[in-house]
């Protein structure tokens, strides 16, 4: 495949620089976005100073903000050698907190793999076209239009 398509790879490297991150679709990286909003408020329960800790303890490991939803099971790893099972259920909290931004349930069971679940979430979030819900808030709504052109009339 590398032979096949290398020529415009190689052209969109040279253009945007990184080669993965800036590749992605806009869904894919708000689901990103909100994959490490969700992690940052979950560690954010544990306090500042555990926050600090486990953030650079993950930079050491190569793994950025950024790349916490493509590097899933890579996170929960270095959790869980942290943790031991606490490190579990900080990504647990992490999917739970994710559910509840697309409201979808999490339907996770005692043995189901995180990572799995992460990537049927993902699949599910982009198959369904759905927005998280701090990124609605941010949103400003008055300017929606209908499609015929005209303003919506709940917007006035």
């Amino acid at each position: 495949m590398e032979t096949a398509c290398s020529g415009w790879w190689r052209n969109s490297a040279r253009l945007f620089g990184r080669l993965s991150s800036n590749m992605r679709t806009p869904n894919i990286t708000l689901i990103h976005e909100t994959v490490s909003f969700c992690f940052d408020q979950v560690l954010s329960t544990l306090g500042e100073r555990t926050k600090r800790i486990i953030y650079d303890f993950l930079d050491r490991r190569g793994i950025g903000k950024e790349d916490l939803s493509s590097r899933f099971e890579d996170v929960e790893g270095v959790l869980v050698e942290l943790y031991g099972q606490g490190g579990r259920s900080v990504m647990i909290g992490t999917l739970a907190k994710l559910c509840e931004e697309y409201s979808i349930p999490l339907n996770l069971g005692y043995s189901d793999s995180l990572g799995n679940r992460m990537a049927q979430l993902t699949e599910n979030i982009l198959m369904q076209k759905l927005i998280p819900k701090h990124f609605r808030r941010d949103v400003d709504t008055r300017a929606f239009e209908d499609k015929t052109g005209s303003y919506a009339g709940w917007s006035d």
